[in-house]
């Protein structure tokens, strides 16, 4: 399991058992305000099928690098981050971070 360690999180894979807390962040619009996200309505059970689809089984984007972002003192899952657009001859990618509302300015980026 790869696992990167911050101050105040660390980064794990993304596993099944995160697609609930993926549908709060989908479905907040203070969270996804910015993104396509909030443009296109899901119930709970297509936004987990979604994220299944996107995140576990990595079909349309194979090579996308996906996160949990965990906190270290309570284990909580607080957002995902991910590496999409990756350029491997230019060494470049486009970065995308969830944090969940009220553990945003807490110094985890």
């Amino acid at each position: 399991m790869n696992i990167v360690f911050g101050n105040n999180v660390y980064l794990r894979p993304v596993t099944v058992d995160d697609a609930e807390m993926w549908y709060e962040f989908y479905s907040d619009n203070t969270v996804n305000k910015y993104l396509f996200l909030n443009k296109c309505p899901l119930t709970k059970e297509e936004a987990k099928n979604r994220f299944l689809k996107t995140y576990i089984e990595k079909d349309q984007y194979p090579e996308e690098v996906k996160m949990a972002v965990v906190k270290k003192d309570d284990q909580r899952l607080v957002g995902f981050v991910a590496l999409y657009v990756l350029d491997w001859r230019n060494r470049t990618a486009e970065l995308g971070i969830f944090i969940m509302q009220g553990e945003t300015s807490k110094g985890y980026g």
